[in-house]
């Protein structure tokens, strides 16, 4: 199916989508059944109101110093605006311009019915006005008329040394309001449009927007300026958008837009690298020779960039040119880094032959799940292979200096960063596994450590990497003498509401299951099919082929001819992975608050035991480990560290993310380590060699529209904007569409920023909605549908939030699975910001968003999940009301193509005094428990006087990282952490344990009630709730 099908069934849409909102639906059209400031929504200039918001207009406006502003400018930001206007610069000596300026009234007729029992209604008929106006652009203030009750207004704001010069033009409606509803109607302007050009035809004489924005001496601020300086602002919307005809440095034409579109274009692999060295089939069959012959090639075309980069940099503006060269020197250490690994490669038969097996375990996992063509027609991206180069040294030599160095993978969503670091767990998997078998020790275990922030994102990552993990078995069966007899598995390590922590629990909710079905489980008990499919051959697993023996869980893949028929290697109960330590754990990181509870968790770490601790340690979506869950998490990670220590040498850590900011600060305070940015940037982001700006025929663009309707309610134009985008959606098939396109935009994703906003939509979408979806049919677009055609019924839709229960979510995201034209194919589905974390369905390709949310990230990982496959079309329902949501909407152009550039920095404080009272001694009951023999047990919380100075040991530890991430913090670190235990040994006199799992027990260290009034200390279970609730009595 050709790309463009998907492409003009989106221009579909969004025609329509204009029509019904902003209009006209006809050019010559008569409105008899409504209002017409009912009829359209947007794009409305209101008689004069008294009723204004007084909001700071240098606030709104964002820049310019408006002298003696005018009320023409105030009126654009009133509850019901009477003026819309639009701000711009143009160069030195263009005197004069011309204006295109049109708009619409709707002249209210009597007309007589000629139906038995007479009456006159009123029917509007359009009148259009278009006409041209020449204005000069060194008149202080300048008036035009364009007709009767409808000004133009040009006002000279500054002009600047340079002689360029800002002006803004503004369009008013000057009626005053009316007394009675058809005068307001009729008083009323709609579809107002201003168009300004040079007095020259097609002379570009408009230059970027001057900003009042102050850089300082932020480098990272300045170097995000250089990376995006190709894309720049012309114009600044007033109660309207802005857009604009660009030739490069200056524009030609500048006009206002009330529904304003922008479409973003992902990034592709580098056209740089091509052909076989990217192939898994080359990378895994050929010898070390043949293979680092190919990737010093790409080395040297990496070089060559490199140094193209460096001769344009005397060709930046001076402010750029410091963060430019500093870019180029961080590129030739990703170089340098890259050609360790492939000399490594060349010199280290193990870490060659780990190699290859990678290669062939992610070829046997494509062509096992249906991948089409050849073996050579699989591969890598060129960003995943150069990743893992890079890595290859800190991982194959501990002793690495970059082993100590968090390396953070940044590429946009949907880019295929998963790959990339799934690939390098199982170089690091087998080079262990390998090593290990030649020295004769032991090299199971947990090898590595793979976390995310959300139960709903761990599952679907922990079905992507056990498809892996079961390649990599598969080849060790095949390859015992080298990679030993132990399993290669992957465990699931969650919450305790998602899954069992015994097998005794396992076995009791297995029972209920299979007799009662999965509605038969309480609320507080855990599920353990969380396997619904083979990871390796899809076949869908039912809980009869749940079992559990004496020693596990064992999950079966009821496909005779798959090799894992009497066993997958997987593990989803707490005490399995405890007991068995499967070489990859896939856990939320709040679960790790569980180290200070249990005695158990060691072993996940291999504490007290003959195997090696953890190597590798993987943390996704780094962005949303900030604000209390990452100052939290952060103090947890002073005693992970710890635990992955041995002889000195740490496990090497990656984090990924596609949106984040201030990324230094925030891996220091989190990990207490430097860090490198893979890819490194160049001085153009449209290019960082690996990846490069894809054409629309290249690869799915995403269209975004923004809409805004003052004067009307949130709820009215959700149900506006829902009910056209239902309506044009159906209408495709009646188009012509094949159904492949027609289902990439069928399931309409509405996206919320709080349950409180979702649930008022639930009850539009089951009445309004339906009822407006009827009125769209029948009256305004009658005859868009063949004759006969009946409206839908009410829609088929679900929520995606945390408000349902874990198995119900899971049956939500399969049957959002479910393609058009199947019936059970979801109208519309509703989400909270669960969606915007990894939920990746690559059928969607239609969203709404109600409002912008909270935060940049927030926007760019919601809106990236829909148009993945396929053309997307995203729309943003702005509230006039909210500064920032306006602020979004006037300036949609200059956000939306500079989108990565405005991700807000993010803070976490580990050791800073509210972070200690909350978690600081967690830590080092944590670190002391399973470092010191002695203090493991239950029981053995007693003994903590006698293990005095072992336990001033671990304080020291803890000091050390608090030195490298926040010296001074020192000090009030030293004495708390005394305080906590000078409280533990006074609690010691008495028959002290860490908890009581009986009555009979002795007195407990910890407690999770946070409100207690015992001795006790207050201990997170999780991470996922870090704030303190309180009660609060109301009396009278």
């Amino acid at each position: 199916m050709s790309i463009e099908r998907y492409y003009e069934a989106r221009e579909l849409l969004e025609s329509f989508f204009r029509r019904d909102l902003l209009g006209p639906v006809q050019a010559d059209e008569v409105i008899s059944d409504t209002w017409p400031a009912d009829y359209y929504i947007c794009g409305r200039l209101f008689p004069q109101d008294v009723e204004l918001k007084q909001e700071d207009m240098e606030q709104n406006l964002m820049d310019d110093d408006f002298e003696g502003s005018d009320q023409s400018l105030n009126m654009c930001y009133s509850v019901y605006p009477s003026s819309m206007a639009i701000s711009f610069s143009v160069i030195a000596g263009e005197t004069r311009l011309r204006i295109l300026a049109s708009v619409a009234r709707y002249i209210p007729m009597e007309i007589e019915t000629e139906s038995v029992r007479r009456k006159t209604i009123i029917e509007w008929h359009r009148d259009f006005t278009s006409r041209w106006i020449d204005v000069y652009t060194d008149r202080k203030y300048q008036e035009i008329e364009l007709v009767h009750g409808l000004q133009l207004r040009v006002y000279l704001q500054k002009v600047y040394d340079d002689g360029s010069r800002t002006l803004t033009v503004a369009m008013i409606n000057i009626f005053r309001k009316q007394m009675d509803i058809i005068s307001n109607n009729a008083a009323t302007f709609f579809q107002p449009k201003i168009q300004v050009f040079g007095e020259e035809e097609g002379k570009a004489v408009f230059i970027e927007k001057r900003m009042r924005v102050s850089l300082g001496k932020d480098p990272e601020l300045l170097n995000l300026e250089m990376l995006y300086r190709h894309n720049r602002t012309f114009a600044v919307g007033h109660g309207c958008s802005a857009g604009w005809k660009s030739s490069g440095v200056t524009a030609t034409e500048i006009f206002t837009e009330f529904l304003p579109g922008y479409e973003l274009f992902q990034m592709k692999p580098a056209s740089h690298v091509k052909g076989e060295i990217l192939s898994f089939e080359f990378l895994g069959q050929n010898s070390s020779e043949v293979v680092s012959s190919g990737l010093e090639e790409m080395g040297a075309s990496y070089e060559k960039w490199i140094e193209h980069m460096r001769l344009e940099i005397p060709t930046l503006p001076e402010r750029y040119r410091t963060v430019a060269s500093g870019n180029i020197e961080r590129c030739v250490e990703t170089l340098t880094r890259i050609r360790d690994g492939i000399h490594v490669l060349a010199e280290n038969e193990l870490a060659f032959k780990a190699f290859q097996m990678v290669n062939q375990a992610m070829l046997r996992l494509r062509l096992q799940q249906g991948g089409a063509g050849n073996k050579a027609g699989h591969g890598w991206y060129p960003f995943q292979l150069a990743f893992i180069l890079q890595q290859i040294p800190s991982i194959s030599d501990p002793l690495n200096p970059y082993r100590d160095v968090v390396d953070l993978l940044w590429f946009p969503t949907g880019g295929g960063k998963t790959e990339a670091y799934l690939g390098l767990s199982a170089f690091t998997i087998f080079l262990r596994r390998m090593v290990a078998r030649r020295q004769g020790v032991p090299g199971g275990g947990v090898t590595i450590l793979m976390r995310y922030t959300l139960r709903l994102l761990t599952l679907q990552q922990f079905e992507r990497a056990s498809g892996l993990i079961c390649a990599c078995e598969l080849i060790r069966r095949e390859n015992p003498g080298i990679l030993g007899d132990e399993e290669i598995s992957a465990g699931l390590w969650v919450g305790g509401g998602l899954t069992p922590n015994k097998r005794s629990e396992a076995i009791h909710s297995l029972q209920t299951i299979k007799r009662e079905g999965f509605e038969a489980l309480s609320e507080d008990e855990a599920n353990p099919c969380q396997i619904l499919r083979c990871p390796w051959c899809k076949n869908a697993i039912t809980p009869q082929y749940y079992a559990v023996s004496a020693d596990r869980m064992v999950v079966s893949c009821p496909n005779n001819l798959c090799g894992f028929n009497h066993g997958l290697p997987v593990y989803v109960v707490d005490e399995d992975l405890y007991d068995h330590g499967p070489a990859l754990v896939v856990g939320t990181i709040d679960k790790f608050a569980r180290m200070t509870w249990e005695e158990k968790v060691g072993r996940l770490f291999a504490l007290n035991s003959n195997r090696l601790p953890p190597e590798l340690i993987i943390q996704d979506e780094l962005h949303l480990i900030s604000g209390p869950l990452g100052t939290i998490a952060g103090l947890y990670e002073a005693a992970i560290d710890e635990f992955c220590r041995q002889d000195d040498v740490k496990a090497k850590i990656i984090s990924s993310t596609a949106t984040i900011r201030n990324a230094h600060s925030q891996i220091l305070n989190l990990y207490g380590r430097d860090f490198r940015q893979f890819p490194p940037q160049g001085i153009d982001i449209r290019d960082s060699y690996f990846a490069e700006e894809a054409g629309a025929s290249e690869r799915p663009a995403r269209k975004y529209l923004g809409v805004m309707a003052p004067g009307t309610s949130g709820n009215t134009l959700l149900i506006r904007v829902y009910s056209i985008l239902l309506f044009s959606t159906r209408n495709l098939k009646a188009s012509g569409f094949p159904d492949s396109v027609v289902d990439s935009f069928w399931t309409l994703v509405g996206y919320f920023n709080s349950l409180k906003q979702l649930g008022g939509a639930v009850n539009n979408v089951i009445d309004d909605v339906h009822g407006r979806l009827k009125y769209l049919y029948e009256t305004k677009f009658r005859g868009a549908f063949p004759v006969g055609t009946r409206p839908p019924e009410y829609p088929e839709f679900d929520e995606l939030t945390s408000r349902k229960a874990n198995s119900e979510i899971g049956e939500i995201l399969k049957r959002l699975e479910v393609r058009f034209p199947d019936p059970r194919a979801f109208d519309l589905i509703l989400a909270s910001n669960m969606l915007s974390v990894g939920i990746d369905i690559g059928r969607l390709g239609l969203m709404v968003l109600q409002g912008q949310p909270k935060s940049n990230s927030e926007y760019i990982q919601a809106t990236s999940r829909v148009g993945r496959q396929n053309p997307g079309l995203v729309v943003t329902m702005n509230d006039a009301s909210r500064s920032r949501d306006r602020s979004h909407y006037e300036q949609f152009l200059t956000y939306h193509s500079s989108l990565y550039r405005y991700v807000e920095a993010t803070s976490l404080t580990p050791f800073a005094e509210r972070a200690r009272d909350r978690a600081l001694h967690a830590v080092l009951i944590s670190l002391s428990r399973h470092l010191i023999d002695g203090l493991r047990a239950n029981s053995d919380a007693v003994r903590v006087r006698v293990l005095h100075n072992r336990v001033e040991e671990m304080i020291e530890r803890i000091l050390e990282r608090v030195r490298v991430i926040d010296e001074s913090e020192v000090d009030g670190s030293r004495e708390h952490l005394y305080d906590i235990l000078a409280h533990w040994e006074n609690l010691a006199s008495t028959d002290l344990v860490y908890q009581k799992y009986t009555r009979q027990q002795g007195i407990p260290l910890l407690t999770d009630r946070f409100n207690s009034d015992g001795d006790a200390i207050p201990t997170l279970n999780s991470m996922r709730n870090v704030d303190v609730e309180c009660d609060v009595i109301l009396e009278g």
